[in-house]
């Protein structure tokens, strides 16, 4: 894996073993495993800061964004051919749900002078529910996932995975539909978000390369 700066003041990005390769690509739930383990180390890296930067909140933000839409287009249609599986993508949907609405708290303590204050709380919060959010996945998702899967097809949509990142919003979206898809609102969204970061100076580490997005 290419090694990804670190922007001054925030919260390093993490340089997390590469998942091996097959035939096809990647296996699809080695790379949302690796990716798990990077929110979970720059949450943590922001919440030990003294002093979070924004820039370091918004490429938080912007990596589960990314993560959670990729996981939803890529895993969540298979939990339709599983037993048990539409109920398990219910619970799935609450609680990104409840960690969209602890990103718009977060982004909100960002914008707002006043509100800054409010931050290590809300680093918490958001801590408490996207640890919730991934165990959950662990434990249940991923495991059903490779189960009914053929490796073949894991791997293609591990190669997949990292395609569309480049789709993806940066900001978090409480309003749109779940379930919309990168191939109809998604994509809309995204270019709408990308084009307001390029407008406001909001630089992200662009997670192909490991450097900023220009």
């Amino acid at each position: 894996m290419n090694e990804r700066r670190t922007v001054a003041g925030a919260a390093p990005s993490v340089d997390a073993p590469a998942p091996p390769f097959g035939r096809h690509g990647p296996d699809v739930v080695a790379v949302m495993h690796v990716e798990h383990e990077q929110l979970r180390s720059a949450l943590r890296a922001l919440r030990v800061a003294p002093t979070p930067t924004r820039r370091g909140v918004d490429q938080l933000i912007a990596d589960v964004v990314a993560h959670e839409t990729v996981e939803e287009e890529l895993l969540h249609p298979l939990l339709h051919q599983l037993e048990a599986g539409r109920s398990l993508r219910r619970d799935l949907l609450a609680e990104e749900r409840a960690l969209t609405s602890r990103l718009v708290g977060l982004r909100r303590s960002l914008r707002w002078y006043r509100r800054r204050r409010h931050l290590p709380a809300e680093l918490q919060a958001l801590g408490e529910a996207l640890e919730r959010h991934l165990h959950h996945e662990e434990a249940l998702v991923f495991p059903a996932v490779e189960g009914h899967e053929p490796e073949t097809a894991l791997q293609i949509r591990g190669t997949w995975a990292a395609r569309a990142r480049r789709f993806t919003p940066t900001r978090p979206h409480p309003h749109v539909p779940q379930g919309a898809g990168l191939l109809f609102v998604t994509p809309f969204v995204a270019l709408l978000d990308r084009s307001l970061d390029r407008l406001v100076g909001r630089r992200l580490l662009d997670p192909r390369r490991g450097r900023a997005r220009r």
